[in-house]
């Protein structure tokens, strides 16, 4: 988790200027997706293992 956020971190300062063109509320919105999405691959990961094993 740590680590997703550190990516995200990295991913941001590497492409600042672009991001500075949208306004706050869409990078509010991108940061909510990102969190959303993982956690969701996340949780079917884990599922997918306890249904395996």
């Amino acid at each position: 988790m740590l680590f997703y956020t550190f990516l995200v971190f990295y991913a941001s300062k590497k492409y600042f200027p672009i991001i500075l063109i949208f306004p706050l509320s869409i990078r509010i919105y991108v940061l909510i997706f990102a969190f959303i999405s993982f956690t969701l691959f996340f949780n079917f990961c884990s599922l997918k293992f306890h249904i395996c094993s």
